[in-house]
This record gives structure tokens, sequence and C-alpha cells, in this order.
């Protein structure tokens, strides 16, 4: 199935799961981003059972340093 990630098609296998996609983008530990899907943030504690759906649009946001 295909998904959105910062609004790149992306094709993932059905029950793919948003802990999943993060641990293939080396992002799984979290620290310093934020994850929204259709613009609804998901906290941490859900990434291990937030299942994707079909085109389903995943913003990943980093946190940087700086002034």
């Amino acid at each position: 199935m295909q998904i959105l990630v910062n609004e790149q098609p992306r094709d993932v296998p059905s029950g793919y799961r948003l802990l999943d996609l993060l641990g293939e983008l080396g992002l799984a530990s979290g620290r310093g981003i934020a994850v929204a899907l259709h613009d609804r943030v998901i906290p941490r504690f859900e990434w291990s059972e937030c299942v994707l759906q079909p085109n389903v649009s995943v913003l990943i946001v980093s946190a940087t340093q700086g002034g």
C-alpha cells in the first residue's frame, strides 16, 4: 500500500505500524521528533500500536537547535 511521508510517496506492506516506519528511517528512539498523521499529533506511547492505513499522510518533524 502507499502512504505519504513528509509529502513523499512510499510503499509499505499492509499492517505496517508507525514504529516500523520510524525504525526503517532510523528514528525509532523518538528523540527530538514529533509525528502527525493527517495533522493529528501521535503521542510516542501510541507509536507501537498505530497501524498505518493506505494513503495516510505522515508528517515527521525534527527539532533543531539554534537561535
